[in-house]
């Protein structure tokens, strides 16, 4: 449906001004579930800028594309509305049209916008043509097909999760207490407890034979807590949730093999004959993949990221699901971490900090750095000391964004530059952060005029 050109002449006011213009051929779009409002650059500054609206179906996107292109228009710019701009895109970027996303905010801190569909495009279209909108990052296709399936892949395992928890909750209403004889129901012994119950065993004592020998508890005790009111619908819940957790582990073996088999055709910048050691307590069973996940992710990247304390292969594989193997659309490590959400976000008027927080982003790999900042700080690393050393002065929150700004800034190192990730212990750590301590110790007393003294013989 076409869309007069008129315009009023406060709406005409509104974008008479003398700029240059950076993208003269430039085209907005406004995004909606079932209308895409599009302005083109030409006639704009005169307000007489063409308008039309299209549909959202496969049909009506071709005649975007061909108007876009009768037109005269070269680039377009777009809001990242939901997951609407994502065919639209595709669409865009296949005709060669130079598709340009940018992110909401953006657009919203430009003064002066306009709040209709109509003049929304045509305000998208000016800022555009003018140069004041910045494109955010889109992942290549064959990133942005891994980060579907691995999207995928954390939805089936949190499934999985939840059917695990509510295999626990029926098994506590029949008061069979198998969460407190081990310590992983959905380990090889709670199985093999749970089918043996799902199959008509009632016997306590043969229930707990089942139990693997490397169990902490004894045998007795174990009997003692799988002792039950084992009534005929909890044990029908319990085999619908067992059945559940079953069918998400088929399909979790399924989309890992995808996964892997993705993995296989991305360019590589190293040979697995390289691989170094397998770094201690590394473990990679827990994501059910048929085969080793490390020599192809060093294949990938050329370095191996595992060996940086914390961080194992899912990390590893967020990071190639959400950024890839080339990170040069950040110039700088802070550009990266501020991307990730992961950098403070100071608001400083006239020397006074009013806030810091880090801004909220949806980030797989944000949230994986997170998970690994917290987990870091029991091991024996520079990463744990330094985690331990800020948890006790601004808390835990802080302590684990600030361990995860870190290593995403290591990472980021090692895939831009290449190399290894240098090993050293939190004893070492402690012993340059005392040194470089009283450093500054040494030249503030020099600025303020005294000397210090050592008062150890």
């Amino acid at each position: 449906m076409n869309v007069s050109n008129a315009v009023s002449k406060s709406e005409k006011s509104k974008y008479e001004k003398s700029l240059t213009m950076v993208n003269p051929h430039a085209a907005g779009l406004d995004l909606h579930k079932e209308t895409i409002w599009g302005c083109v650059a030409d006639g704009a500054d005169s307000g007489d800028a063409p308008v039309q609206t299209f549909g959202t179906c496969t049909a009506e996107l071709r005649r975007l594309v061909k108007w876009l292109r009768d037109s005269g228009a070269e680039t377009v710019a777009m809001e990242s509305t939901g997951v609407y701009w994502i065919p639209v895109y595709g669409v865009l970027e296949a005709a060669g049209l130079k598709p340009v996303l940018v992110n909401a905010r953006e657009i919203k801190a430009v003064k002066g916008r306009p709040k209709t569909d109509r003049i929304d495009c045509m305000w998208i279209c000016r800022l555009h043509s003018y140069g004041l909108l910045r494109g955010s990052f889109v992942p290549p296709s064959n990133v942005t097909a891994l980060k579907n399936l691995c999207d995928c892949r954390e939805k089936i395992v949190a499934e999985s999760a939840r059917a695990i928890q509510r295999m626990q909750k029926s098994l506590q209403r029949m008061n069979c207490r198998l969460d407190n004889a081990i310590s992983n129901i959905a380990g090889d012994s709670g199985l093999r407890i749970i089918e043996a119950v799902l199959a008509g065993e009632r016997n306590s004592v043969k229930l707990a034979e089942l139990s693997d020998c490397r169990v902490e508890k004894k045998k007795s005790e174990i009997a003692r807590d799988l002792e039950g009111d084992f009534r005929e619908e909890l044990i029908q819940v319990l085999g619908e949730w067992y059945e559940h957790y079953r069918f998400y582990n088929q399909r979790l073996s399924a989309i890992n093999d995808k996964i892997y088999a993705l993995l296989k055709n991305f360019p590589k910048k190293g040979s697995s004959k390289d691989l170094p050691p397998k770094p201690a307590n590394y473990r990679e069973d827990k994501m059910n993949f048929s085969m080793p996940m490390r020599p192809i992710l060093f294949e990938i990247f050329g370095t191996d990221l595992t060996q940086l304390a914390g961080v194992g292969p899912s990390v590893v594989l967020s990071f190639l699901a959400t950024v890839g193997a080339d990170v040069s659309a950040w110039p700088t490590e802070n550009n990266f971490v501020s991307w990730l959400g992961l950098a403070p976000n100071p608001q400083i008027s006239a020397d006074y900090r009013k806030k810091g927080k880090t801004k909220r982003v949806k980030n797989l790999l944000a949230c994986n750095l997170k998970t690994a900042g917290m987990t870091v700080q029991r091991t024996d690393s520079f990463l744990g000391a330094f985690h331990r050393r800020l948890k006790t002065r601004v808390g835990p929150a802080k302590a684990k964004n600030a361990s995860a700004r870190k290593m995403a800034i290591i990472l980021y190192r090692l895939v831009k530059y290449g190399g290894r990730a240098v090993k050293f212990s939190a004893e070492e750590y402690e012993r340059l952060y005392l040194k470089r301590k009283l450093e500054n110790l040494t030249r503030n007393a020099k600025n303020l005029g005294f000397t210090l003294v050592s008062t150890h013989g």
